[in-house]
Protein backbone atom coordinates (compact mmCIF):
# COMPACT_ATOMS: atom_id res chain seq x y z
CA UNK A 1 0.00 0.00 0.00
CA UNK A 2 3.06 2.81 0.44
CA UNK A 3 4.70 1.65 -2.24
CA UNK A 4 1.37 2.36 -4.26
CA UNK A 5 0.62 5.30 -2.48
CA UNK A 6 4.11 6.67 -3.24
CA UNK A 7 3.88 5.65 -7.22
CA UNK A 8 0.48 7.62 -7.08
CA UNK A 9 2.40 10.84 -5.36
CA UNK A 10 4.95 10.59 -7.71
CA UNK A 11 2.53 10.46 -11.01
CA UNK A 12 0.75 13.36 -9.44
CA UNK A 13 3.93 15.71 -9.33
CA UNK A 14 4.59 14.69 -12.60
CA UNK A 15 1.15 15.53 -14.00
CA UNK A 16 1.57 19.22 -12.35
CA UNK A 17 5.52 19.68 -13.65
CA UNK A 18 3.97 19.08 -17.55
CA UNK A 19 0.78 21.52 -16.99
CA UNK A 20 3.15 23.84 -15.33
CA UNK A 21 5.44 23.58 -18.33
CA UNK A 22 2.58 23.63 -20.47
CA UNK A 23 0.69 26.91 -18.62
CA UNK A 24 4.25 28.59 -19.58
CA UNK A 25 4.70 27.83 -22.88
CA UNK A 26 0.97 28.91 -23.68
CA UNK A 27 1.83 32.40 -21.66
CA UNK A 28 5.01 33.13 -23.93
CA UNK A 29 2.81 32.06 -27.05
CA UNK A 30 0.09 34.82 -26.10
CA UNK A 31 3.18 37.06 -25.04
CA UNK A 32 4.55 36.41 -28.78
CA UNK A 33 1.14 36.60 -30.79
CA UNK A 34 0.41 40.33 -29.59
CA UNK A 35 3.67 41.27 -31.56
CA UNK A 36 4.11 38.83 -34.20
CA UNK A 37 1.17 36.92 -36.35
CA UNK A 38 1.26 32.75 -36.50
CA UNK A 39 3.03 32.88 -39.61
CA UNK A 40 5.91 34.59 -38.45
CA UNK A 41 5.90 32.60 -35.40
CA UNK A 42 5.89 28.93 -37.32
CA UNK A 43 9.04 30.92 -39.10
CA UNK A 44 10.78 31.44 -36.99
CA UNK A 45 10.98 28.39 -35.21
CA UNK A 46 12.28 26.74 -37.98
CA UNK A 47 16.10 26.73 -37.54
CA UNK A 48 17.84 28.42 -40.52
CA UNK A 49 20.97 29.68 -41.65
CA UNK A 50 20.30 32.91 -41.18
CA UNK A 51 18.64 32.47 -37.96
CA UNK A 52 15.42 32.96 -36.14
CA UNK A 53 13.49 36.13 -37.18
CA UNK A 54 11.65 36.69 -34.42
CA UNK A 55 15.45 37.45 -32.50
CA UNK A 56 16.16 35.49 -28.81
CA UNK A 57 12.54 35.78 -28.15
CA UNK A 58 11.62 33.65 -30.35
CA UNK A 59 14.08 31.01 -29.25
CA UNK A 60 13.49 31.84 -26.04
CA UNK A 61 9.66 30.84 -26.08
CA UNK A 62 10.68 27.68 -28.30
CA UNK A 63 12.78 26.51 -25.02
CA UNK A 64 10.04 27.28 -22.92
CA UNK A 65 7.37 25.30 -24.78
CA UNK A 66 9.98 22.60 -24.57
CA UNK A 67 10.53 23.18 -20.59
CA UNK A 68 13.90 23.57 -21.03
CA UNK A 69 13.97 27.73 -19.52
CA UNK A 70 12.46 28.07 -16.82
CA UNK A 71 10.04 32.06 -17.21
CA UNK A 72 13.01 35.06 -16.59
CA UNK A 73 15.54 37.22 -18.70
CA UNK A 74 17.65 35.70 -21.13
CA UNK A 75 20.54 35.45 -20.17
CA UNK A 76 23.99 35.72 -22.41
CA UNK A 77 26.49 32.82 -22.15
CA UNK A 78 29.27 35.23 -19.51
CA UNK A 79 26.17 35.93 -16.94
CA UNK A 80 25.40 32.33 -16.95
CA UNK A 81 28.67 31.41 -16.82
CA UNK A 82 29.15 33.77 -13.69
CA UNK A 83 25.82 32.49 -12.29
CA UNK A 84 26.92 28.99 -12.43
CA UNK A 85 30.68 29.60 -10.63
CA UNK A 86 28.26 31.77 -7.56
CA UNK A 87 25.95 28.55 -7.06
CA UNK A 88 27.44 26.01 -4.97
CA UNK A 89 29.08 22.67 -6.26
CA UNK A 90 25.87 20.48 -5.66
CA UNK A 91 26.75 17.22 -4.16
CA UNK A 92 26.99 13.86 -6.75
CA UNK A 93 24.49 11.23 -5.98
CA UNK A 94 25.84 8.06 -4.24
CA UNK A 95 26.09 4.92 -6.43
CA UNK A 96 24.53 2.90 -4.23
CA UNK A 97 23.51 -0.80 -5.72
CA UNK A 98 20.07 -2.20 -6.33
CA UNK A 99 18.05 -3.37 -2.81
CA UNK A 100 14.90 -5.51 -2.68
CA UNK A 101 15.25 -6.16 -6.37
CA UNK A 102 14.60 -2.46 -7.21
CA UNK A 103 16.09 -0.02 -8.91
CA UNK A 104 19.02 1.93 -7.78
CA UNK A 105 19.19 6.07 -6.98
CA UNK A 106 21.20 6.40 -10.24
CA UNK A 107 18.70 4.17 -12.21
CA UNK A 108 15.29 5.95 -10.52
CA UNK A 109 17.25 9.37 -11.37
CA UNK A 110 17.99 8.24 -15.04
CA UNK A 111 14.20 7.16 -15.38
CA UNK A 112 12.63 9.59 -13.89
CA UNK A 113 14.46 12.47 -16.09
CA UNK A 114 14.14 10.19 -19.25
CA UNK A 115 9.86 10.14 -18.50
CA UNK A 116 10.40 14.25 -17.92
CA UNK A 117 11.79 14.77 -21.40
CA UNK A 118 9.16 12.53 -22.38
CA UNK A 119 6.53 14.75 -21.33
CA UNK A 120 7.88 17.86 -21.78
CA UNK A 121 8.05 16.82 -25.69
CA UNK A 122 4.48 15.59 -25.93
CA UNK A 123 3.15 19.33 -24.31
CA UNK A 124 5.68 20.88 -27.02
CA UNK A 125 3.92 18.76 -29.62
CA UNK A 126 0.87 19.47 -28.57
CA UNK A 127 1.11 23.38 -28.57
CA UNK A 128 2.68 23.71 -31.73
CA UNK A 129 0.18 21.21 -33.25
CA UNK A 130 -2.28 23.45 -31.83
CA UNK A 131 -0.81 26.87 -33.40
CA UNK A 132 -0.70 24.99 -36.76
CA UNK A 133 -4.55 24.32 -36.95
CA UNK A 134 -4.88 27.67 -35.61
CA UNK A 135 -2.80 28.95 -38.74
CA UNK A 136 -5.19 26.50 -40.91
CA UNK A 137 -8.38 27.73 -39.57
CA UNK A 138 -7.60 31.76 -39.85
CA UNK A 139 -6.31 31.20 -43.98
CA UNK A 140 -9.21 28.53 -44.34
CA UNK A 141 -11.97 31.11 -45.37
CA UNK A 142 -11.05 33.31 -48.41
CA UNK A 143 -13.08 35.76 -47.65
CA UNK A 144 -11.95 36.41 -44.24
CA UNK A 145 -8.82 37.27 -45.39
CA UNK A 146 -8.38 41.09 -45.25
CA UNK A 147 -6.40 42.85 -47.87
CA UNK A 148 -2.64 41.50 -47.54
CA UNK A 149 -1.49 45.13 -48.20
CA UNK A 150 -1.53 47.47 -45.27
CA UNK A 151 -3.58 50.39 -46.15
CA UNK A 152 -2.99 54.25 -44.85
CA UNK A 153 -3.81 54.72 -41.35
CA UNK A 154 -6.11 57.79 -40.20
CA UNK A 155 -4.39 61.16 -40.09
CA UNK A 156 -2.73 62.05 -37.08
CA UNK A 157 -5.39 65.03 -36.68
CA UNK A 158 -8.29 63.54 -38.43
CA UNK A 159 -11.30 62.82 -35.80
CA UNK A 160 -11.44 58.96 -35.16
CA UNK A 161 -14.15 56.38 -34.75
CA UNK A 162 -13.52 53.32 -32.59
CA UNK A 163 -14.52 49.93 -33.69
CA UNK A 164 -14.43 46.22 -33.07
CA UNK A 165 -14.24 43.30 -35.24
CA UNK A 166 -17.23 41.53 -34.53
CA UNK A 167 -17.33 38.80 -37.28
CA UNK A 168 -15.43 35.34 -37.18
CA UNK A 169 -14.79 35.79 -41.42
CA UNK A 170 -12.37 38.46 -40.75
CA UNK A 171 -9.98 35.75 -39.17
CA UNK A 172 -9.21 34.94 -36.01
CA UNK A 173 -6.03 36.68 -35.64
CA UNK A 174 -8.57 39.63 -35.67
CA UNK A 175 -11.82 38.70 -34.31
CA UNK A 176 -12.56 40.41 -31.48
CA UNK A 177 -9.83 43.14 -31.75
CA UNK A 178 -10.52 47.17 -31.32
CA UNK A 179 -9.07 49.97 -33.64
CA UNK A 180 -10.09 53.14 -34.81
CA UNK A 181 -11.22 54.51 -38.32
CA UNK A 182 -10.99 57.81 -40.04
CA UNK A 183 -14.66 59.25 -38.92
CA UNK A 184 -15.15 60.81 -42.05
CA UNK A 185 -14.80 57.02 -44.16
CA UNK A 186 -17.34 55.41 -41.45
CA UNK A 187 -20.05 58.05 -42.01
CA UNK A 188 -19.58 57.83 -45.61
CA UNK A 189 -20.79 54.37 -45.91
CA UNK A 190 -17.84 53.34 -47.96
CA UNK A 191 -17.89 49.02 -48.14
CA UNK A 192 -14.25 48.62 -47.76
CA UNK A 193 -12.73 50.37 -44.23
CA UNK A 194 -8.76 50.94 -43.20
CA UNK A 195 -8.84 50.05 -39.49
CA UNK A 196 -5.54 50.84 -37.04
CA UNK A 197 -5.12 48.39 -35.27
CA UNK A 198 -2.79 49.78 -32.73
CA UNK A 199 0.12 48.25 -34.28
CA UNK A 200 -0.43 47.31 -37.92
CA UNK A 201 -3.29 48.60 -40.31
CA UNK A 202 -5.59 46.26 -41.89
CA UNK A 203 -8.50 46.42 -44.23
CA UNK A 204 -12.11 45.22 -43.28
CA UNK A 205 -15.47 44.58 -44.78
CA UNK A 206 -18.14 47.44 -42.97
CA UNK A 207 -19.84 44.51 -42.09
CA UNK A 208 -16.78 43.04 -40.20
CA UNK A 209 -17.20 45.95 -37.57
CA UNK A 210 -19.15 47.57 -34.97
CA UNK A 211 -19.27 50.42 -32.62
CA UNK A 212 -18.32 48.49 -29.36
CA UNK A 213 -20.56 49.58 -26.31
CA UNK A 214 -19.26 51.49 -23.33
CA UNK A 215 -21.26 48.82 -21.23
CA UNK A 216 -18.75 46.96 -18.77
CA UNK A 217 -18.71 43.11 -19.22
CA UNK A 218 -21.13 40.88 -18.19
CA UNK A 219 -20.51 38.13 -15.63
CA UNK A 220 -22.08 35.55 -15.67
CA UNK A 221 -23.62 33.65 -11.93
CA UNK A 222 -22.19 30.79 -10.92
CA UNK A 223 -23.71 27.57 -10.52
CA UNK A 224 -23.30 27.56 -6.30
CA UNK A 225 -25.89 30.29 -6.15
CA UNK A 226 -28.57 28.36 -8.11
CA UNK A 227 -31.28 27.32 -5.61
CA UNK A 228 -33.31 24.11 -5.36
CA UNK A 229 -36.01 25.67 -6.66
CA UNK A 230 -34.29 27.02 -9.66
CA UNK A 231 -32.84 23.59 -10.38
CA UNK A 232 -36.50 22.42 -10.79
CA UNK A 233 -37.62 25.27 -13.17
CA UNK A 234 -34.78 24.15 -15.69
CA UNK A 235 -35.82 20.53 -15.02
CA UNK A 236 -39.55 22.02 -16.45
CA UNK A 237 -38.72 24.35 -18.82
CA UNK A 238 -35.89 21.32 -20.58
CA UNK A 239 -39.12 19.07 -20.56
CA UNK A 240 -37.24 16.71 -18.13
CA UNK A 241 -38.63 14.94 -14.64
CA UNK A 242 -39.80 17.22 -12.08
CA UNK A 243 -41.41 16.97 -9.07
CA UNK A 244 -45.59 16.26 -9.23
CA UNK A 245 -44.93 14.15 -12.78
CA UNK A 246 -43.78 11.26 -14.54
CA UNK A 247 -43.55 13.06 -17.33
CA UNK A 248 -39.59 13.74 -19.32
CA UNK A 249 -36.54 12.16 -19.38
CA UNK A 250 -33.98 11.23 -16.99
CA UNK A 251 -31.01 13.97 -17.53
CA UNK A 252 -28.11 12.68 -18.82
CA UNK A 253 -24.35 13.28 -18.38
CA UNK A 254 -23.11 14.70 -21.59
CA UNK A 255 -19.51 13.78 -23.20
CA UNK A 256 -16.72 15.69 -21.23
CA UNK A 257 -15.52 17.10 -24.41
CA UNK A 258 -18.86 18.74 -24.97
CA UNK A 259 -19.89 15.81 -27.94
CA UNK A 260 -22.77 14.45 -29.06
CA UNK A 261 -25.06 16.68 -27.18
CA UNK A 262 -28.96 15.30 -26.51
CA UNK A 263 -32.05 17.82 -27.50
CA UNK A 264 -32.52 17.82 -23.69
CA UNK A 265 -28.60 19.38 -23.34
CA UNK A 266 -29.60 21.92 -25.38
CA UNK A 267 -32.53 22.92 -23.89
CA UNK A 268 -30.54 22.89 -20.12
CA UNK A 269 -27.98 25.03 -21.50
CA UNK A 270 -30.25 28.35 -23.13
CA UNK A 271 -32.36 27.88 -19.61
CA UNK A 272 -29.40 27.99 -17.68
CA UNK A 273 -27.43 30.42 -20.12
CA UNK A 274 -30.96 32.58 -19.78
CA UNK A 275 -30.53 32.47 -15.71
CA UNK A 276 -27.02 33.19 -15.15
CA UNK A 277 -26.26 35.81 -17.83
CA UNK A 278 -27.77 39.32 -16.24
CA UNK A 279 -30.69 41.11 -18.36
CA UNK A 280 -31.00 38.02 -20.31
CA UNK A 281 -34.57 37.27 -19.02
CA UNK A 282 -35.72 40.36 -19.03
CA UNK A 283 -34.69 40.79 -22.88
CA UNK A 284 -36.92 40.12 -25.72
CA UNK A 285 -34.87 37.25 -26.91
CA UNK A 286 -35.42 33.44 -27.02
CA UNK A 287 -34.09 30.16 -28.24
CA UNK A 288 -37.41 27.39 -29.69
CA UNK A 289 -36.94 24.19 -28.30
CA UNK A 290 -35.46 21.62 -30.98
CA UNK A 291 -38.01 18.79 -30.20
CA UNK A 292 -40.76 21.98 -31.58
CA UNK A 293 -38.89 22.52 -34.46
CA UNK A 294 -38.38 18.88 -35.32
CA UNK A 295 -41.85 17.71 -34.70
CA UNK A 296 -43.63 20.57 -36.86
CA UNK A 297 -40.67 20.58 -39.79
CA UNK A 298 -41.96 16.62 -39.71
CA UNK A 299 -45.60 17.63 -40.26
CA UNK A 300 -45.14 20.43 -42.52
CA UNK A 301 -43.44 18.96 -44.41
CA UNK A 302 -45.20 18.73 -47.89
CA UNK A 303 -43.51 14.89 -48.59
CA UNK A 304 -44.75 13.44 -45.44
CA UNK A 305 -47.53 11.08 -45.93
CA UNK A 306 -49.71 11.09 -42.62
CA UNK A 307 -52.57 8.70 -44.01
CA UNK A 308 -50.46 5.88 -42.47
CA UNK A 309 -49.19 6.81 -39.79
CA UNK A 310 -52.48 6.56 -37.80
CA UNK A 311 -56.33 6.32 -37.51
CA UNK A 312 -58.61 9.28 -37.95
CA UNK A 313 -58.93 9.93 -34.46
CA UNK A 314 -54.62 10.55 -34.43
CA UNK A 315 -54.72 12.59 -37.69
CA UNK A 316 -57.38 14.96 -35.82
CA UNK A 317 -55.34 14.96 -32.75
CA UNK A 318 -52.21 15.70 -34.85
CA UNK A 319 -53.27 18.20 -37.20
CA UNK A 320 -54.56 20.29 -33.10
CA UNK A 321 -50.89 19.83 -32.31
CA UNK A 322 -49.58 21.83 -35.43
CA UNK A 323 -51.69 24.18 -35.78
CA UNK A 324 -50.70 24.91 -32.02
CA UNK A 325 -47.18 24.42 -32.68
CA UNK A 326 -47.41 27.35 -35.85
CA UNK A 327 -49.26 29.80 -33.76
CA UNK A 328 -46.36 29.43 -30.94
CA UNK A 329 -44.05 29.65 -33.25
CA UNK A 330 -45.23 32.53 -35.28
CA UNK A 331 -45.58 34.47 -31.78
CA UNK A 332 -42.22 33.59 -30.93
CA UNK A 333 -40.68 34.63 -34.09
CA UNK A 334 -42.05 38.21 -33.52
CA UNK A 335 -39.58 38.73 -30.74
CA UNK A 336 -35.88 40.84 -30.95
CA UNK A 337 -33.63 37.57 -31.73
CA UNK A 338 -34.51 34.48 -31.82
CA UNK A 339 -32.37 31.08 -32.08
CA UNK A 340 -33.53 28.45 -33.60
CA UNK A 341 -31.38 24.54 -33.03
CA UNK A 342 -31.62 22.50 -35.87
CA UNK A 343 -30.82 18.78 -35.22
CA UNK A 344 -30.62 16.81 -38.63
CA UNK A 345 -28.31 13.79 -39.63
CA UNK A 346 -26.78 13.70 -35.97
CA UNK A 347 -25.85 17.20 -36.39
CA UNK A 348 -26.49 20.19 -34.61
CA UNK A 349 -26.40 23.47 -36.49
CA UNK A 350 -28.03 27.32 -35.59
CA UNK A 351 -30.19 29.28 -37.04
CA UNK A 352 -30.35 33.18 -35.81
CA UNK A 353 -32.99 35.29 -36.56
CA UNK A 354 -32.31 39.28 -35.46
CA UNK A 355 -34.50 41.89 -35.98
CA UNK A 356 -32.00 44.89 -34.17
CA UNK A 357 -31.59 47.76 -36.41
CA UNK A 358 -33.58 45.43 -39.01
CA UNK A 359 -34.53 42.29 -40.04
CA UNK A 360 -31.50 40.12 -40.49
CA UNK A 361 -30.64 36.33 -40.75
CA UNK A 362 -27.13 34.16 -39.90
CA UNK A 363 -26.69 30.76 -40.13
CA UNK A 364 -24.11 28.77 -38.22
CA UNK A 365 -22.24 25.07 -39.16
CA UNK A 366 -19.27 24.18 -37.43
CA UNK A 367 -18.34 21.13 -40.29
CA UNK A 368 -15.50 21.52 -42.37
CA UNK A 369 -18.01 20.60 -45.18
CA UNK A 370 -21.62 22.26 -44.82
CA UNK A 371 -24.37 19.12 -43.48
CA UNK A 372 -26.83 19.34 -46.95
CA UNK A 373 -29.34 17.98 -44.52
CA UNK A 374 -29.66 21.31 -41.91
CA UNK A 375 -29.82 23.60 -44.30
CA UNK A 376 -32.48 22.56 -46.45
CA UNK A 377 -34.36 22.02 -42.72
CA UNK A 378 -33.48 25.58 -41.95
CA UNK A 379 -34.94 26.90 -45.87
CA UNK A 380 -37.94 25.48 -45.47
CA UNK A 381 -38.62 26.86 -42.28
CA UNK A 382 -37.42 30.24 -43.03
CA UNK A 383 -39.41 30.38 -46.08
CA UNK A 384 -42.38 29.19 -44.61
CA UNK A 385 -42.55 31.73 -41.66
CA UNK A 386 -40.54 34.87 -42.99
CA UNK A 387 -40.61 34.04 -46.84
CA UNK A 388 -36.78 35.12 -46.41
CA UNK A 389 -33.60 32.76 -48.32
CA UNK A 390 -31.32 31.22 -46.40
CA UNK A 391 -27.95 33.03 -46.29
CA UNK A 392 -24.58 31.11 -46.52
CA UNK A 393 -23.13 30.37 -43.17
CA UNK A 394 -21.49 33.16 -41.26
CA UNK A 395 -19.21 31.36 -39.39
CA UNK A 396 -15.18 30.45 -39.80
CA UNK A 397 -14.76 28.53 -37.04
CA UNK A 398 -14.89 24.72 -37.59
CA UNK A 399 -15.05 22.09 -34.75
CA UNK A 400 -11.83 19.54 -34.99
CA UNK A 401 -12.50 16.55 -37.71
CA UNK A 402 -14.07 13.60 -35.98
CA UNK A 403 -15.41 14.76 -32.90
CA UNK A 404 -19.10 15.92 -32.17
CA UNK A 405 -18.81 18.91 -30.28
CA UNK A 406 -21.15 20.50 -32.94
CA UNK A 407 -23.99 21.62 -30.08
CA UNK A 408 -21.59 22.84 -27.79
CA UNK A 409 -20.26 25.25 -30.88
CA UNK A 410 -24.22 25.97 -31.09
CA UNK A 411 -24.17 27.24 -27.50
CA UNK A 412 -21.07 29.13 -27.84
CA UNK A 413 -22.46 31.33 -30.54
CA UNK A 414 -25.70 31.77 -28.71
CA UNK A 415 -24.08 33.27 -26.13
CA UNK A 416 -21.58 35.33 -28.02
CA UNK A 417 -25.06 37.04 -30.13
CA UNK A 418 -26.82 37.34 -26.49
CA UNK A 419 -23.96 39.28 -25.06
CA UNK A 420 -23.78 41.41 -28.04
CA UNK A 421 -27.45 42.21 -27.63
CA UNK A 422 -26.84 42.92 -24.55
CA UNK A 423 -24.22 45.54 -24.79
CA UNK A 424 -21.24 43.29 -23.66
CA UNK A 425 -18.40 43.69 -26.48
CA UNK A 426 -15.39 42.61 -24.45
CA UNK A 427 -16.20 38.89 -23.99
CA UNK A 428 -15.94 38.17 -28.00
CA UNK A 429 -13.87 34.77 -28.23
CA UNK A 430 -13.04 32.30 -31.04
CA UNK A 431 -15.65 29.76 -30.38
CA UNK A 432 -14.66 26.56 -29.03
CA UNK A 433 -16.62 23.89 -27.04
CA UNK A 434 -14.01 24.26 -24.12
CA UNK A 435 -16.30 26.87 -21.69
CA UNK A 436 -20.04 24.74 -22.54
CA UNK A 437 -18.58 21.43 -22.37
CA UNK A 438 -17.67 22.03 -18.85
CA UNK A 439 -20.62 23.84 -17.70
CA UNK A 440 -23.09 21.13 -19.17
CA UNK A 441 -21.37 18.90 -17.16
CA UNK A 442 -21.35 20.87 -14.31
CA UNK A 443 -25.25 21.24 -14.57
CA UNK A 444 -26.20 18.41 -15.77
CA UNK A 445 -24.59 16.42 -12.15
CA UNK A 446 -26.14 19.11 -10.38
CA UNK A 447 -29.98 18.63 -12.36
CA UNK A 448 -29.23 14.73 -11.86
CA UNK A 449 -28.39 14.93 -8.18
CA UNK A 450 -31.76 17.10 -7.79
CA UNK A 451 -33.56 14.45 -9.53
CA UNK A 452 -32.64 11.50 -7.56
CA UNK A 453 -33.52 13.91 -4.48
CA UNK A 454 -36.97 14.56 -6.25
CA UNK A 455 -37.33 10.72 -6.28
CA UNK A 456 -36.41 10.69 -3.01
CA UNK A 457 -39.05 12.23 -1.73
CA UNK A 458 -41.67 10.61 -4.03
CA UNK A 459 -40.61 7.56 -2.24
CA UNK A 460 -40.73 8.52 1.60
CA UNK A 461 -43.82 10.48 0.81
CA UNK A 462 -45.51 7.44 -0.32
CA UNK A 463 -44.03 4.94 2.42
CA UNK A 464 -45.29 7.69 5.14
CA UNK A 465 -48.26 7.44 3.56
CA UNK A 466 -48.55 3.72 3.65
CA UNK A 467 -47.47 3.57 6.75
CA UNK A 468 -50.28 6.05 7.86
CA UNK A 469 -52.85 3.96 5.98
CA UNK A 470 -51.78 0.79 8.02
CA UNK A 471 -51.80 2.55 11.51
CA UNK A 472 -55.15 4.05 10.53
CA UNK A 473 -56.70 0.36 9.56
CA UNK A 474 -54.71 -0.96 13.04
CA UNK A 475 -56.92 1.45 15.10
CA UNK A 476 -59.94 0.84 13.36
CA UNK A 477 -59.66 -2.60 13.75
CA UNK A 478 -58.71 -2.18 17.46
CA UNK A 479 -61.23 0.01 18.08
CA UNK A 480 -64.10 -2.06 16.30
CA UNK A 481 -62.49 -4.94 18.80
CA UNK A 482 -63.08 -2.90 21.74
CA UNK A 483 -67.02 -2.04 20.99
CA UNK A 484 -67.11 -6.43 20.34
CA UNK A 485 -65.55 -6.79 23.47
CA UNK A 486 -67.61 -4.14 25.51
CA UNK A 487 -70.91 -5.75 23.98
CA UNK A 488 -70.20 -9.03 24.66
CA UNK A 489 -69.77 -7.92 28.16
CA UNK A 490 -72.52 -6.07 28.40
CA UNK A 491 -74.83 -9.10 27.23
CA UNK A 492 -73.08 -11.35 30.09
Amino acid sequence: DEQEEKAAAQKRKKRKKAAAVLKQGKKDLQELLQKHNRKEILQGMVPSAGGSKLGSFAAKMKLSLSGLLKPGPVQTKAAAKKAAAKKPAAKKPHKSSKKHGGKGKLQKKASKKSLEKEKKKKALKKALKQLEEDTEVAGAAPASAPAAAPAAAPAAGEEKQRVQVCSELAGRPYYGRMGVVAMQAWKSGAETLHVDLQPGVQSFRREFLQVPSLLPALKMKTMQSLSRAEKQKLLREAALKTLGDNLGDDVQIPLADGSWLLDQHMSAGWQYLQWSLPGLEKAEITCIRADVVQAFTALADPTTELQGLGDAEWLLCASQMQEQRTAFLQQELQKDLIFVPIYAGSHWTLLEICRYGGLQVRYYDSLQQEAAGNRRVAEFFLDHFLQLPLPARCNAARQPVGTGQCGSYCLQWMETACRQALGDCHSLQWPSAVAWAGRLQTLCKALQKEQSTILDMKIKAAEKKALLEVNQKKAAASKKKGEEDMKSLSKK
